[in-house]
């Protein structure tokens, strides 16, 4: 299995699939524009079918890739104290039922569910999403205000690790999502979930996202030394600020801990990597004539010098989780 750990599905609900796109700033709306874009649409899917034309869209890629399987995201609410939705902080919903009747149609979509463990049937959701074949449990702790070393949170995680679900939980900044409690970008919120013996994948490797960012890259190296269960993802880090990170990255302090990931719909160019040098003028030439930006990341990656196991780990770890439950 070669596997995309971090595809996001994207959906504004126009076909009544419950996803919500809520671009209330000026700023997350030209974005949002320059996404799609990107992406091969004009700028009016935000207020057409979105949800359909970007399903196939990602489907089609994969299917011309290099990848056998992509792992497609939920998005919960922001959610208070209570687990209440809050929608003035969300910018995007994406109901785990929707991703879960993907995966169900399509053998190649891998879905991860996403659930605010605030919410007060968080762990029924949790055991839901399980048998209906989630693969893993996704959250941005900046954005959905999550606070892993809550207390009450405790139970949420020891039963992730019963079941066998690993967590792949932002780490470092935040561009594209409100960021409403900065703080929690720190990776070492995470100690807990680790300890209660979760498989966690550190996205963005604790990377800075902008140049006022704090850089959380010595602490995830750190904890990496110290937890076995923890792993990190290369995705979203073919942009302008982020992909200064790639040279550390590529250090033997994160070595056979990283797992391939793209953060589509995030742009993924190999402009920046050339501009730093990290890549040659040919490499970046071939990574640039490829039209598939889900492939186009795989030769970006690999001609940077990630190895071909990091295409692969996910696939082992998944198989060791599901090997450990029949065996519990």
């Amino acid at each position: 299995m070669r596997i995309d750990c971090h595809v996001h599905m994207v959906g504004n609900g126009f076909n009544g699939s419950g996803c919500r796109l809520m671009l209330r700033q000026t700023l997350r709306k030209l974005m949002a524009r320059l996404m799609v874009r990107g992406l091969g649409f004009s700028a009016s899917i935000l207020e057409g079918n979105l949800d359909d034309a970007y399903l196939q869209r990602i489907l089609e890629w994969r299917r011309a890739s290099s990848l056998t399987h992509i792992v497609l995201l939920a998005q919960d609410w922001v959610r208070d104290r209570d687990g209440a939705p809050i929608e003035s902080e969300s910018a995007l919903y994406i109901p785990n039922n929707f991703v879960l009747d993907i995966a169900q149609a399509n053998p190649s979509v891998l879905p991860a569910c996403s659930i605010h463990p605030a919410r007060p049937d968080a762990i029924d959701e949790l055991v839901k999403c399980h048998e209906r074949g989630a693969v893993m449990m996704k959250c941005l702790p900046l954005h959905h205000r999550i606070d892993s070393r809550e207390e009450r949170f405790k139970p949420f995680w020891r039963k992730m690790a019963k079941l066998g679900m690993p967590l792949l939980a932002h780490t470092g900044g935040e561009l594209s999502l409100p960021n409403n409690d900065p703080s929690l970008a720190d990776p070492r919120i995470l100690i807990p979930v680790l300890e209660a013996g979760v498989t966690v994948i550190a996205a963005h490797a604790g990377t800075s996202a902008h140049y006022f960012d704090r850089d959380y890259m010595a602490e995830t190296a750190e904890l990496l030394r110290r937890y076995p269960n923890l792993y990190v993802d290369n995705s979203g880090m073919n942009t302008p600020i982020r992909s200064r990170h790639f040279k550390r990255l590529l250090n033997p302090e994160f070595a056979n801990r990283i797992i391939h990931g793209s953060d589509l719909p995030i742009a993924i160019s190999p402009l920046w990597v050339r501009w730093r040098g990290f890549i040659s003028h040919s490499d970046y030439m071939n990574c640039r004539a490829e039209q598939n930006p889900l492939q186009r990341d795989v030769l970006i990656k690999k001609a940077l010098g990630f190895p071909d196991q990091s295409f692969t780990t996910l696939g082992s770890l998944l198989n060791s989780q599901l090997t450990k439950e029949k065996c519990h």
